[in-house]
């Protein structure tokens, strides 16, 4: 592992358990074992760390997405959704300090950054949303769900599918069986009843 390697491995670690305002740069420089001023030849400054992260996150999280996509694409439509929503949680279970991480950005967004993240959120959930709603769309036109409003159904699955996320935060002990027993409930709530898929 590379000292940039490093530093980010560790910027992320307390970023995630501390927070922006609560993690300083010589806090970060002494946990790598450097300099402070060495810890400046890589990042300008706390700002830039912290982007180099949240990008590395993103990017991270979109080849995760993109795999799990690919893998899935030719599945029955009940059998893609299921999978989409697994990977999405089992993502985040893998390592705790992702959803950690990302909490903190949503709620306690560096002032210096403000602009720029709810920026950069906006345009990447309105990506991520628009797929979302062709994907409901595709699974309307092939039956397998009642007729209805894409938009507002891929909306109600990321409800959905956001609440058991957080579910399983607080319910450390939550089973397997039990993630499937919930997602039963919300598809017999949206699927079509005639469906013979």
């Amino acid at each position: 592992m590379t000292t940039k390697e490093k530093i980010k491995k560790i910027g992320f670690d307390l970023f995630a358990e501390q927070g922006y305002s609560n993690t300083s740069m010589n806090e970060i420089a002494e946990a790598v074992g450097i300099k402070k001023a060495s810890l400046y030849a890589h990042f300008k400054g706390k700002d830039q760390l912290f982007l180099a992260i949240y990008h590395d996150l993103t990017q991270e999280f979109d080849s995760c997405m993109d795999k799990t996509t690919e893998e899935i694409k030719d599945l029955p439509f009940e059998e893609l959704l299921y999978a989409s929503y697994q990977r999405y949680i089992e993502y985040f279970l893998e390592n705790r300090k992702r959803i950690d991480f990302f909490y903190q950005l949503l709620f306690f967004k560096p002032k210096s950054l403000y602009d720029q993240l709810e920026s950069h959120i906006a345009s990447y959930q309105k990506r991520y949303r628009g797929q979302l709603e062709q994907l409901f769309q595709a699974g309307i036109e092939k039956g397998a769900l009642h007729p209805g409003d894409a938009e507002e159904m891929a909306m109600s699955f990321r409800c959905f599918r956001e609440g058991v996320l957080f579910f399983i935060l607080l319910n450390v002990g939550l089973k397997q069986d039990q993630m499937q027993q919930m997602w039963n409930q919300y598809w017999h709530g949206i699927k079509n009843p005639d469906s013979v898929e």
